[in-house]
């Protein structure tokens, strides 16, 4: 259920408070109807302590070592040394509140937890083309929190679940949206996918072909906007700032 709350012509969209919805915008207050109300005398639920995504997870991703160790995970190229030098890309693991590891550093990369998995990049292996250059495929997959392999490194590029337990990623393919059992939610089959964008505590996921920008609903699991000359701010779970480019106004949506 969508449904467009106003159209206004501010600049700048704040949502002050939840309960009853009160909107800043460009210093002045507005209901969810649009009209001007008087300041609220409580404190704005925007600038509230945020939330903590994480909850009681007690896991951290540590970056080892960004620039890479002694030991390297893997040499440059499987076929050769190139330059007579090893590659180091990192080598990533995950301690506990203790600071005692609970899985060790053996990753080329590693985002943090999210919906109780860890998107991380196994290994790089490199290949040499025609001409005459080396080009790397990475081989990301998702680990539990015992280390233990649960979506296969099979992706080119792949992205932590938000909080609906929604990730992109790609292969040497296509693009997909899948879920936290490596099932496919979506395919991504639009030309010049430029990225998809979503940080682990959103719902929405914002899809940019360049020019264009769509709007996927990870609760629901379907496009609320088609890529259109737009973009979107996504102020709570429920409130979407639509922003269309060369227009002055912007459009304020409720999706329950």
């Amino acid at each position: 259920l969508m449904e467009q709350l106003f159209r206004t012509n501010g600049k700048l969209v704040i949502l002050y408070s939840r309960n009853p919805l009160i909107f800043s915008i460009d210093d002045k207050y507005y209901n969810k109807d649009g009209n001007i109300v008087d300041e609220p005398d409580y404190c704005m639920y925007f600038y509230d302590e945020p939330k903590v995504f994480y909850g009681n997870n007690p896991w951290y991703g540590v970056d080892v070592d960004v620039q890479g160790t002694d030991m390297p995970l893997a040499r440059l190229s499987d076929c050769e040394v190139v330059r007579d030098r090893w590659d180091y890309y990192g080598n990533y693991g995950f301690i506990d509140k203790s600071g005692e590891y609970r899985i060790k550093p053996q990753y080329a990369y590693a985002y943090n937890f999210s919906c109780g998995l860890a998107c991380v990049n196994l290994k790089r292996t490199w290949r040499l083309e025609d001409n005459g250059r080396y080009y790397y495929r990475n081989h990301f997959g998702y680990i539990d929190q015992n280390g233990r392999t649960v979506i296969e490194f099979k992706y080119c590029e792949a992205h932590p679940f938000n909080k609906y337990g929604v990730a992109w990623a790609r292969d040497e393919e296509r693009d997909y949206l899948i879920d936290t059992d490596g099932e496919i939610v979506r395919c991504l089959d639009y030309e010049n996918l430029a990225g998809v964008y979503c940080k682990p505590d959103k719902r929405f996921m914002n899809i940019n072909l360049h020019d264009l920008n769509g709007l996927y609903d990870t609760k629901s699991r379907k496009m609320v906007f088609e890529p259109m000359n737009a973009d979107y701010l996504e102020l709570e779970d429920e409130i979407v700032v639509v922003q269309y480019r060369g227009e002055d106004y912007k459009d304020i949506y409720y999706i329950e």
